[in-house]
């Protein structure tokens, strides 16, 4: 599934480094989402930030499945070398999502590695294995925001999604008035 090798980490090393990588994600996503110049991208980096939470929850309770009445000290690095995300404080929205993108292939890559080592496990490797395939849908998902933000110049895109939240806030001259359609 993946080259990525952790046969040189412990299970605790690896568990920990999971767990801040998606702890950081959430937070770095969370952030974003602020900064995102509309709403439907906003939506988006909110939804991914919810999915890198929930990963985390999962993570803190299979570590403590593991390793009962053992403390989670999330170090402050990492330690399994991972590719993290640019600051959205002090990066465009398109650098931060180029940046996320190299991060949610390294998780998938991480995620398979994780779920052989576990292999013999059944319940693990599958939960693991399910990781790697919504890492890979995080990937996807902010692969196809950033063709079309490459594809489409700046303005082109933000009228474009000005035009959505319109619609979808019901102010645009074509839905004025209506009610949802669903």
């Amino acid at each position: 599934m993946t080259a990525v090798r952790l046969e040189d980490y412990t299970l605790e090393e690896i568990y920990l480094a999971a767990i801040k990588s998606e702890t950081e994600a959430n937070e770095i996503y969370t952030r974003l989402s602020s900064k995102a110049g509309n709403e439907l991208l906003k939506a988006k980096l909110k939804r991914l930030a919810e999915n890198e939470n929930t990963h985390a929850t999962l993570l803190i309770k299979m570590f403590l499945n593991e390793f009962p009445g053992k403390p989670i000290n999330i170090p402050e690095k990492s330690p399994v070398p991972m590719p993290g995300m640019k600051d959205p404080d002090s990066a465009s929205v398109y650098d931060v999502l180029e940046s996320a993108k190299e991060a949610e292939w390294a998780a998938a890559e991480f995620y398979g590695a994780f779920s052989e080592l576990v292999k013999d496990d059944n319940e693990k490797a599958i939960t693991l294995e399910i990781f790697y395939t919504m890492e890979l849908g995080h990937l996807r998902l902010l692969e196809i925001e950033l063709d079309y933000m490459r594809d489409k110049s700046q303005a082109m895109y933000d009228l474009a999604m000005t035009y959505i939240d319109e619609i979808l806030d019901g102010t645009s001259g074509e839905r004025k008035g209506d009610e949802d359609v669903m």
